[in-house]
């Protein structure tokens, strides 16, 4: 997706993953998109929480075809962007081979014990594949 670090992982959408429709709710895709995100920071060596955390700053995701119970998803998850703080992470999400249902980015910012934003240490930013500063 961006020559950044990415995961790809197949999931399957379960049916407590969906609403009174009987397709996928929003809520479960971007649960489906965090649950990669983590892996990908555990494989990256980088602490999910480890005396502080990486809360949401911003989350934008455009929906573009139903899923249901059932079905294999695709969910990709790749560091887009590395800022000061920050991390912004680019995801996809859909059948295998198929069309994109859901696609978006979030920014989440590292944060210490205190809740307030910490630079992120140089061999971090190495791992995201931050360009050279």
């Amino acid at each position: 997706m961006s020559g950044r670090p990415e995961l790809r992982r197949l999931r399957r959408i379960e049916f407590a993953d969906t609403d009174a429709s009987g397709r996928a709710h929003f809520t479960a895709l971007l649960r489906h998109a965090e649950a990669v995100e983590h892996e990908l920071l555990e494989q990256l060596g980088l602490p999910l929480l480890g005396g502080g955390g990486w809360p949401r700053a911003r989350l934008e995701c455009d929906f573009r075809a139903p899923l249901a119970a059932g079905d294999p998803l695709e969910v990709c998850v790749a560091v887009e962007a590395v800022g000061r703080s920050s991390v912004t992470w680019r995801f996809q999400l859909g059948r295998p081979g198929g069309p994109v249902a859901a696609d978006g980015r979030v920014i989440a910012v590292r944060t210490g014990r205190d809740g307030r934003a910490r630079a992120l240490p140089a061999a971090w930013r190495r791992r995201l594949g931050a360009a050279a500063s």
